[in-house]
């Protein structure tokens, strides 16, 4: 890169280059990376240390101090660059820096990511980073908060006592992660953040039995939220308060392990435009289930909450109780198993054979112990050899991934059992185990079901 006129950054308008800059140092693997360190200035794959003369070895491919002045002066009058910013570790060094990005970013909107390890002692860098903040704090869209405030309890507090209530009128997605708490030093924080005035659409609550005095700051905190995940570990929490007044919901992710409900939090709640539904390492939690209405539910993924232990039967029944109960059209079905087995693949197949499964378009299994028995399972019809009775008459894709095959024969099992009475398949995903034989033989017959029009669409994978 120079100042040739030939030069790329001579020949095209700033407005242009700023786009092909920020493509280029987005980085696609690595989401996390993609918010700037005023630390180290990364962005992505470039260091934008040039800003402030801290040059040290990095594996990133492009150094800025290496291009020439244009592309240097380009970043600088570029206000998006510095308007995500990562701090970690808060020292009196990144004090100054964030005040360099803030300047800079001129009057952008602000993506703010916070974390702060357990080990760090809390000092006054930290309240000179939160009074930065709170200055910043009417054009802050987006702020994560990332910590185990064993050590330092009064932390939440300080965002409290520095960003005054109201001021996060910009305030769009929220993400909270505090462990190791229990909750009695959180109203400011709660007050600041979720009180009156607050307008989230994506919300991200870890441990929110530290925050369930959101609902008496102010009832309608969840009025326009759009997303919302909840994340819980204990036994005296209800999750049904928090999301009881959420008319425009449209995802909801939960994952939580608690003894029972609290009767007097127990209310029956309904979501109803909520479509998308995950589970996630939810044990004992038909109760929940049973006081959740979902009439527009049409994608339901669950991770480690139907697969085994004694609880499964429990959380199976309450899941069909409310798909009952929303009388949904349910499309789209995942189960994600991360541990051991299955439970037995054929009371699987039964769960799916009733009437709340019977629009199903799509499923997909992930799971480490899936066997070959799975496919017979599935396409087994109940009763009799009725069509009418065929398990998933709708089914049009269907994933099987992280499957058991040593003796190759799931892709030969498919071939000869995905005879279908109401159409074919438009796409069958294997991801399998196995000797390369075994590959080769699936591979083969997935060929062959697509040769003799059984299916439009497949794919491979070793998993």
């Amino acid at each position: 890169m120079d100042a040739r006129p030939s030069s790329i950054n001579v020949a095209f308008p700033p407005d242009i280059l700023r786009r092909i800059l920020a493509f280029s140092t987005s980085c696609h693997d690595h989401p996390s990376l993609c918010r700037p360190l005023p630390l180290t200035g990364l962005t992505g794959h470039t260091i934008t240390s040039i800003t402030h003369k801290l040059c040290r070895d990095t594996p990133d491919p492009l150094l800025l101090t290496h291009v020439c002045s244009q592309w240097r002066n380009l970043i600088l009058d570029t206000p998006t660059m510095w308007a995500s910013i990562f701090i970690s570790t808060p020292t009196y060094r990144q004090v100054h820096l964030l005040k360099l990005w803030l300047e800079r970013s001129q009057v952008c909107a602000l993506d703010i990511l916070f974390r702060y390890h357990p080990s760090n002692v809390l000092g006054g860098s930290f309240k000179e980073i939160v009074k930065l903040l709170a200055g910043n704090a009417s054009r802050c869209t987006s702020f994560e908060f990332s910590s185990s405030i064993q050590r330092n309890m009064n932390m939440p507090a300080l965002f409290g006592e520095y960003i005054q209530p109201g001021s996060l009128t910009a305030l769009r997605t929220l993400s909270v992660f505090f462990d190791g708490n229990d909750g009695t030093f959180l109203y400011d924080f709660a007050v600041t953040f979720f009180g009156p005035g607050s307008d989230l659409r994506v919300c991200r609550l870890t441990e929110p039995q530290s925050l369930k005095v959101i609902p008496t700051i102010n009832p309608m905190w969840s009025q326009n939220l759009t997303s919302l995940t909840l994340f819980a570990f204990g036994s005296d929490l209800s999750i049904l308060p928090m999301i009881a007044n959420s008319p425009s919901l449209l995802s909801l992710t939960l994952g939580f392990s608690i003894c029972g409900p609290d009767p007097v939090q127990s209310i029956m709640v309904t979501l109803p435009k909520l479509r998308y539904l995950v589970l996630r390492h939810v044990e004992e939690s038909n109760f929940v289930l049973d006081w959740l209405t979902l009439p527009q539910l049409c994608n339901l993924s669950t991770v480690d909450s139907l697969c085994d232990g004694p609880t499964v039967p429990a959380v199976w029944a309450g899941l069909q109780r409310m798909l009952e109960r929303s009388n949904c059209s349910l499309k789209y079905f995942s189960l994600i198993h991360e541990r051991t087995n299955m439970t037995e693949e054929g009371y699987l197949a039964e769960q799916l054979a009733s009437r709340n499964f019977s629009a199903l378009t799509e499923l997909e299994l992930l799971e480490k112990g899936l066997s070959n028995t799975i496919v017979e399972a599935l396409t087994t019809r109940v009763g009799d050899d009725n069509p009418s009775h065929e398990i998933l008459p709708r089914l049009e894709k269907l994933g099987l991934r992280s499957c058991s095959t040593d003796d190759g024969k799931l892709g030969q099992m498919a071939a000869s059992r995905f005879r279908r009475a109401n159409g074919t398949f438009k796409h069958i995903t294997l991801g399998t185990r196995g000797n390369e034989d075994s590959h080769v033989l699936d591979r083969e017959a997935l060929w062959q079901l697509e040769k003799e029009g059984l299916i439009s669409q497949w794919t491979f994978g070793m998993a």
